[in-house]
């Protein structure tokens, strides 16, 4: 699909909206166009104008408000806006036209590599200037070199450097500022851009791109480079910087962490402020860089002042090819409501009424609108009158007029403005001119929605149902994205994946391709199994998608998948021995086995009998998914516990740190001492004597009772005597 040049068929070009002349394209960016025209109230001079197509026409009210604090801005490094227009869901900014071209056009002529200390100068500027715009609460999100405009202060002198593009982001779609198709440069971008981690893009993200763009000065490249847009978006969220000084001489170790601060992947590891990051800069500049001797391998800042010259020399001879257009000239008599007059003479086509500053005729007064009401002339000499949309309304005649309803107004009419009269001079005569018509803002909605459909270009809208899914360990999860293509060609389309940290292509099933017509929508199932085995719970893990086509007319486009192990505690619990005897060891061992999906604490509970105290080795343990771990038992009962006691019944209940609880029940035993039978023993053992003799030597019974009883009388004898 061939998107048609508007360039020289523009049906801007040659149009005067709001007063301004539209007299050439300048360039088209990622949220819209950029016309040269001039300025019909400010010293006749050119300016730039900034076209946009808002993404949410519901949030007119956050727009209007976004663009006014930008009117308001006023910093030397930021891009002057002197006017703003709404037309429904269509915004115009003027701009003043900064002549000296991009930081990235001046980058590619000297060869990209720049004086150390010239570019701390210059980012340090950029970060003070970021600091002034995050103040008012506006974010760039598009911070690239291509978006830094040099500006020629004069001769021999260093340019200019002038942030343009504030806010673009946020006014063009408020609600999000993820897009599914990659607007913007990616490798300045930073992971929050793409919906990596859990932070939205704030003040940070700017400091991140602020830091690609410094890398980029002091290296001559950025960190993360590749062809292809899922590896650049992988690094930015997951593989850290390189240090410049890895590749680059002459970088020190102080700059190296200036430079990697800014890129940490955490937002909160970053500068908190541009401001900060401002600061840490110029300390360095006037510390250790101070001494540091110019490298001749790099250009210096006053290079990039005579490219900024050279095109605005250019840029001057368009005041001589565009000469401001005839007007015709008239005069009115304003009646003030203190009763004087005032005659006052304009040579415009268009002339501004209201209260604010900058405007063609000042109503000092309260109760005037700040853009009142419009007067026209046309190249006939006829002068109409226009009500903006002003509180308190504008009347010609006695009769109020009708919003934005341009009326013929003649010589004899007055016309009423909360107590000021104004009425016709004179009409000093008419030249001719190119077409000056003034446009009512139902045709400036028109001319607009035509060049919008001529220079619509392919886009791809994607969205993942749902967006965050909690997976358990074996069981697929299915997820659908929804490709919605726009001003597409018939194409084939395809569905890739980028797993992060910690998981592989074992994780899901890619589908196969489809061919998609122009305008047709189409749901691709991404199916997301999570391994039973070494699955750590808890986590959130991300894989980035993208959908290519076969046409490469079409941009790409990405989402980020979010996904959360469910975690799953399973443990089990056991006793080894069950029965612990009291006249042996006294220990037992409790084991406890985790077979969940994560790292878990367990604590103990001992319920025992009074007399039997049971300590534990360890109040409590960690142990991880799929690992065991023993804890010993003490067992000390008191010195009453086996009275009438045989036998001790105790539990232990391991509690985990999730909520579950296991018991484990065991037996302490104490076992009663038999006496020995003394008498029987002794019995027994003189009547095995006595058969013993007996049989083995022929000793009779009488002879062996005679030999004890002569026995005993020789013990008596011998304790007697």
């Amino acid at each position: 699909m061939v998107v048609p040049d508007l360039t020289n068929t523009d049906p801007l070009i040659n149009r005067t909206i709001e007063g301004y002349h539209f007299i050439k394209r300048l360039g088209e960016g990622s949220y819209g166009l950029v016309y040269l025209a001039r300025h019909p109230r400010i010293k006749e001079r050119l300016v730039a104008v900034k076209y946009l197509k808002l993404g949410n026409p519901k949030e007119t009210r956050t727009v209007e408000r976004e663009v006014e604090i930008l009117a308001r801005l006023q910093h030397p490094n930021i891009v002057d806006i002197y006017d703003t227009y709404r037309f429904e869901h269509y915004q115009l900014i003027v701009m003043e036209l900064i002549r000296g071209g991009n930081l990235q056009d001046a980058l590619n002529k000297i060869g990209g590599l720049l004086d150390l200390r010239d570019a701390l100068e210059m980012i340090e500027n950029l970060a003070f200037a970021l600091g002034y715009v995050h103040n008012a609460n506006i974010l760039h999100l598009d911070l690239k070199p291509a978006n830094i405009l040099l500006d020629p202060v004069s001769e021999g002198q260093m340019a200019r450097f002038v942030l343009t593009d504030f806010g673009i982001a946020q006014i063009v779609n408020p609600d999000s500022l993820r897009s599914t198709s990659v607007v913007g440069t990616p490798k300045y971008m930073s992971p929050e851009h793409f919906g990596f981690g859990n932070n939205k893009p704030d003040n940070r993200s700017d400091i991140y791109s602020l830091g690609v763009i410094l890398y980029q000065l002091i290296t001559g490249h950025v960190p993360f480079q590749s062809p292809q847009l899922l590896e650049i978006l992988n690094q930015h969220a997951y593989t850290p910087a390189p240090a410049p000084s890895q590749d680059t001489h002459g970088i020190p170790p102080a700059l190296d962490q200036i430079v990697l601060k800014a890129l940490a992947k955490n937002p909160a590891e970053r500068f908190q402020s541009a401001n900060e990051m401002g600061s840490a800069l110029r300390e360095l500049r006037f510390g250790v860089m101070s001494s540091l001797q110019p490298d001749p391998r790099r250009a210096s800042i006053a290079a990039l002042g005579e490219i900024a010259q050279a095109n605005g020399e250019i840029m001057t001879m368009l005041d001589e090819q565009y000469p401001p257009p005839v007007t015709t000239r008239f005069n009115l008599v304003i009646m003030k409501p203190d009763g004087t007059q005032e005659h006052t003479g304009f040579e415009k086509t268009s002339v501004i009424v209201g209260r604010e500053q900058g405007v063609d005729l000042l109503l000092d007064q309260h109760t005037v609108s700040r853009r009142h009401a419009r007067i026209d002339c046309d190249k006939n000499g006829n002068l109409f009158i226009t009500d903006l949309q002003s509180a308190n309304g504008t009347y010609l005649d006695g009769v109020r007029l009708s919003p934005q309803e341009r009326i013929l107004w003649t010589i004899n009419q007055f016309v009423q403005i909360r107590g000021f009269l104004l009425q016709i001079g004179d009409l000093a005569g008419s030249q001719p001119e190119e077409e000056s018509e003034v446009f009512t803002s139902d045709q400036v909605l028109h001319l607009l929605n035509e060049v919008q459909n001529r220079r619509s270009k392919p886009l791809v809208h994607t969205q993942l149902s749902p967006a965050i899914i909690y997976i358990e360990p074996g069981k697929p999860q299915y997820v659908q994205v929804q490709v919605a293509p726009e001003n597409t060609p018939l194409a084939r389309y395809e569905l890739r994946a980028k797993p992060g940290p910690g998981l592989s292509e074992r994780w899901y099933t890619l589908p196969a391709g489809q061919v998609i017509r122009p305008n047709e929508t189409y749901t691709f199932d991404f199916i997301v199994s999570a391994p039973p085995i070494g699955t750590i719970g808890g986590e959130i893990h991300e894989i980035a998608l993208e959908i290519v086509t076969d046409q490469p007319e079409i941009p790409s486009s990405i989402q980020i998948l979010k996904m959360r192990v469910v975690a799953m505690t399973r443990f089990t619990a056991a006793l080894r021995p069950s029965e612990v005897s009291h006249h042996r060891r006294r220990r037992a061992e409790l084991t406890v086995s985790n077979h969940g999906n994560q790292r878990e604490t367990f604590t103990f509970e001992v319920q025992a009998p009074d007399v039997l105290r049971i300590i534990p080795e360890s109040p409590q343990i960690e142990v991880p998914p799929g690992e065991e771990q023993v804890v010993r038992l003490k067992f000390k009962p008191t010195r009453d516990a086996q009275q009438n006691r045989s036998r001790l019944v105790y539990s232990v209940a391991v509690h985990a740190a999730s909520g579950i609880t296991e018991r484990c029940n065991g037996t302490y035993i104490f076992r009663k001492r038999r006496r020995l039978p003394v008498g029987q023993m002794l019995v027994w053992a003189i009547i095995v004597i006595v058969a013993a003799r007996w049989i083995l030597y022929g000793v009779s019974l009488p002879q062996q009772v005679a030999e004890v009883r002569a026995l005993i009388d020789g013990l008596i004898q011998w304790i007697g005597g």
